[in-house]
């Protein structure tokens, strides 16, 4: 079984992508991790 891990810094494009396929439906659980690096 394969999972999905979404690392994205801004909440909302993570759950957009998360959001924007049925990653569950094709047997993809799904983690969303917000990352922070300090880097702008």
């Amino acid at each position: 079984m394969y999972r999905l891990m979404i690392v994205e810094d801004e909440q909302a494009i993570a759950q957009g992508i998360a959001n924007s396929l049925p990653w569950e439906e094709w047997c993809f659980p799904i983690s969303v991790c917000r990352r922070w690096t300090g880097l702008s």
